[in-house]
């Protein structure tokens, strides 16, 4: 009788551990449907340049009490390109982008490495774009070979039409933002002028989103599945009977 009671309480855990390796593998399984390539560009959009890493003390603007400055020495040789990936989800007209990674380059050797961020558009309010990016600045000009910073971008059409700065027309981002919280931080005082290890820094990014092909399952992983499946209604057999 004790050894018809272990074999069945074994079965059971046998037949939990089952459903959940199962399940996992199944939630796993759709995970690349949603990843979107940010395709970074160089260009210019009526005032608007992009894509570039300038020293923000130069002449600005303030909006809602937040301070945008508009000017000041590139600090990326002639533009930045590459691509980013994240997670895009979609509700109505809006687009959030999380878990945005990757690495940019720029022409004087500068890299960007992009460890987190979010960024929403939405065509349905005049185009607006924002959220921010995690950055790290690695070139032999910056004091210690690198540097983390996080980059804010606020809801502010700065050119019209769009795309433009800090907006999104379904397909294209445009972004302006400092390294700051806009409206929130104090602008940090102005030190090392013109270089790259200057307290204030801007980002301006223009780019496109482009959907990453899923990653094909293979066969083999689909046939592990479907013989995990087919296991568990003769363990159920085993148990009732």
């Amino acid at each position: 009788m004790m050894n018809t009671l272990c074999s069945k309480t074994i079965a059971r855990i046998g037949l939990s551990c089952l459903g959940m390796i199962l399940g996992t593998w199944l939630v796993a399984m759709p995970a690349h449907a949603v990843l979107v390539e940010y395709i970074i560009q160089n260009g210019t959009q009526g005032n608007f340049g992009f894509s570039d890493l300038h020293d923000a003390t130069g002449v600005h603007m303030q909006v809602g009490g937040a301070d945008y400055w508009a000017s000041g020495a590139l600090l990326s040789g002639t533009g930045i390109t590459g691509s980013l990936i994240g997670d895009q989800q979609t509700v109505g007209s809006t687009v959030t982008l999380t878990g945005i990674q990757g690495t940019l380059t720029a022409t004087n050797g500068l890299t960007l490495t992009f460890t987190n961020g979010s960024l929403t558009g939405d065509t349905g309010t005049a185009f607006n774009a924002n959220g921010f990016l995690d950055v790290t600045l690695s070139h032999a000009s910056i004091t210690g070979g690198s540097r983390r910073e996080t980059f804010y971008f606020h809801p502010h059409q700065f050119t019209s039409p769009a795309p433009g700065a800090n907006t999104f027309n379904g397909l294209l981002f445009g972004l302006w933002g400092n390294n700051w919280n806009n409206g929130v931080d104090a602008a940090p005082a102005m030190g090392n002028i013109g270089t790259l290890d200057s307290n204030r820094l801007g980002l301006d990014l223009s780019g496109t989103l482009s959907p990453v092909a899923p990653v094909p399952v293979p066969a083999a992983v689909w046939l592990f599945g479907s013989g995990l499946a087919s296991l568990i209604p003769m363990i159920r057999r085993r148990l009732m009977n």
